[in-house]
């Protein structure tokens, strides 16, 4: 018997995950994976009362809409992480559970998909060029400065008032470290569902998945070896916390087996494969039931008309706001009553 035959005959499959859904690492992806995962066994979500977020500050149970649960299944919607206040509405066997993207690539995206060429009033492809010679400058220059630099750290709770100070940043990873127990790679995606499908003891088709709310492949420039220097500089603290939990995900794979892993990979990546011959008629950009900021093309998924009623193929295809309205529906019908959604 395989190592992977022996951990899926004697481990237990686990319901409870609070994911702390990154801004611009892949999340929408693994959200996705979750809200389908939790409609498949009608598990209880922590839910915005609309729209998608659950606040825009620290979360707390008060930003989240009131069923009668004590405590929850999952929580996979954007907020600002504390523990403490995850910890108020989680299971208490859940697992704690994030993303991370290299900061070079996430700057870029960032910059872009927020439109700060606009905010600092930068035109044409050299825009991101001009804001890194003087970044502190324009930092300075306006407010909202939230995701400006270190994004991910600000995201994870690092206050707004400690982005330049080395001891708390050091701190904040620190503390990072103890809180999550899985912490996911975007630049290694699928090794990284592998892991996540170990620990919870899940199947297969419960981590396949379509990219979601990826731009469209058009509008990603190349950056110089020069500006991710400067990118990486100017978000230090990201640096040092992606170089962190890069570390400790490659330890993770080793203690998984890498051998082992490849071959988990290619048969996740088949799968992925087969689902996409057997579903997506056509991939389209900025659809209207798909938010995209202005100017930003946004990648979705139209079925083929032989999976209009394939359940599984629904779901996977479905965007965020869509599968979000949904799951709320068929919440309130559970608790409140009503007709069920169809999804």
């Amino acid at each position: 018997m395989t190592s992977s035959q022996v951990q899926a005959a004697t481990c237990k499959r686990r319901y409870n995950i609070a994911f702390f859904k990154m801004h611009k690492c892949s999340s929408s992806t693994v959200q996705n994976i979750l809200m389908r995962f939790g409609d498949k066994y009608n598990l209880d979500f922590v839910l915005p009362s609309s729209g998608n977020y659950l606040g825009h500050t620290y979360f707390s149970k008060k930003a989240a809409m009131n069923f009668p649960v004590s405590d929850y299944n999952i929580l996979c919607h954007h907020t600002r992480f504390s523990k403490e206040g995850f910890s108020s509405v989680m299971k208490k066997d859940a697992l704690y559970v994030t993303i991370l993207r290299d900061p070079a690539t996430m700057f870029e995206s960032t910059f872009t998909y927020m439109n700060y060429p606009q905010r600092y009033h930068l035109a044409g492809p050299s825009a991101l060029a001009t804001f890194l010679k003087s970044p502190f400058r324009y930092y300075q220059s306006s407010s909202g400065k939230d995701h400006v630099k270190d994004s991910m750290l600000f995201d994870l709770g690092l206050g707004m008032e400690f982005k330049f100070d080395q001891a708390a940043i050091d701190k904040k990873i620190e503390l990072s470290s103890r809180d999550f127990d899985l912490v996911m790679m975007t630049e290694y995606f699928p090794e990284s569902l592998i892991l996540l499908k170990d620990v919870m003891c899940w199947d297969f088709e419960d981590i396949a998945y379509f990219k979601m709310n990826a731009r469209s492949k058009s509008q990603i420039p190349k950056i110089s070896e020069t500006m991710v220097k400067q990118i990486r500089e100017w978000n230090k603290g990201d640096s040092l916390l992606y170089d962190h939990f890069n570390r400790t995900f490659w330890e993770k794979v080793r203690a998984f087996g890498e051998e082992r892993m490849r071959k988990e990979v290619d048969q996740l990546e088949e799968m992925n494969r087969e689902l996409r011959d057997r579903c997506i008629g056509q991939v389209v950009v900025n659809d209207r039931q798909v938010w995209h900021p202005a100017g930003v093309k946004v990648e979705s998924f139209k079925l083929k008309p032989s999976a209009a009623n394939d359940r599984m193929c629904k779901a996977m295809a479905k965007p965020e706001l869509l599968m979000t309205g949904y799951i709320r529906q068929k919440q309130i019908a559970r608790y409140y009553g009503g007709a069920p959604p169809t999804l």
